[in-house]
């Protein structure tokens, strides 16, 4: 029988990572509650399945408008729109402090963007960034995730121009962000690029993300992602590098059994640069080699 590593009894519901304990939802309420994002064994981040049910523990025994936004949230990152639609339906938003309005008209908006509710998203996204200008002090975090979102939906919309301004006001506050958002900022930054048909930016986009994923906060398969999606975007310009550290982070998203279709690109691309340098071994004239 698993037992929970937290409190060491049986009964845990909530697979929270890559090492397949089973967590009670309270311990994990818990750790989320003294923000712990990551397991401490494996240092994978706390899946966001795992999240909403603690979320949902929390919400359940202390139901604040704090817990309620914040189950909202991890609806939302689970992917679970329908969940997190019935539960802004019933914020009384009239009544909400500033803050709280802020961070509803955030979520309403990424709620939309999972509906494919693009044109009310942005107008949602726009909402929250005339309200968080209003403030005195403006979170530079809130601020990035909000102008990040706008650009997405743009991007979405194909206003690409309109998108850029936004990307750009963006990029102006990554040098205030957490590794985590700053990484939202440039991954933004790289599609904007790859929809608009520019692979060599968009590698450079993603060079990026790659070093701005080496801190310590982000979790070592989030990494290897990285890593995987940056020699995919190399290996379609030419440039891609096969090395060790290819390998060890092909080994570590296969281990997490998560972002399969990344891993497949990432497969192919190591098995077609194996096969290349095979027919170099053995095609030894130089006028052989150039016209492959």
């Amino acid at each position: 029988m698993s037992v929970c590593p937290v409190c060491l009894s049986p009964g845990g519901t909530v697979s929270a990572c890559g090492c397949n304990a089973l967590l009670h939802a309270e311990c994990l309420a818990k750790l989320v509650d003294h923000k712990y994002k990551r397991c401490k064994v494996c240092l994978v981040n706390y899946t966001d399945s795992a999240l909403l049910a603690s979320a949902r523990y929390r919400l359940a025994t202390e139901p604040t408008l704090h817990h309620l936004l914040a189950f909202v949230t991890h609806a939302t990152n689970a992917g679970q729109h329908e969940l997190a639609q019935s539960m802004l339906r019933v914020l009384p938003i009239d009544s909400l402090p500033a803050s709280s309005k802020i961070h509803y008209h955030y979520e309403r908006g990424r709620v939309q963007v999972l509906v494919g509710r693009q044109a009310e998203a942005e107008a949602s996204f726009l909402q929250t960034l005339a309200m968080l200008q209003k403030g005195a002090r403006v979170n530079p975090q809130h601020k990035a995730l909000t102008l990040v979102g706008l650009a997405s939906v743009l991007i979405d919309q194909r206003k690409f121009s309109m998108s850029a301004h936004y990307l750009c006001a963006a990029i102006q506050l990554t040098e205030q962000l957490r590794a985590c958002v700053a990484e939202r900022v440039m991954r933004t930054v790289a599609r904007y690029f790859l929809e608009l048909g520019n692979s060599h930016r968009y590698v450079m986009a993603l060079r990026a993300v790659n070093d701005i994923v080496r801190a310590e906060e982000v979790d070592p398969v989030r990494r290897a992602t990285v890593l995987l999606e940056l020699r995919v975007g190399e290996a379609a310009i030419g440039e891609c590098t096969v090395d060790a550290s290819f390998g060890n982070a092909l080994r570590l998203v296969r281990a997490s059994h998560r972002h399969v279709d990344i891993l497949q690109k990432g497969a192919n691309v190591m098995s077609q640069r194996i096969k290349l340098e095979r027919r170099l071994r053995i095609k030894t004239h130089p006028e052989e080699i150039i016209r492959m």
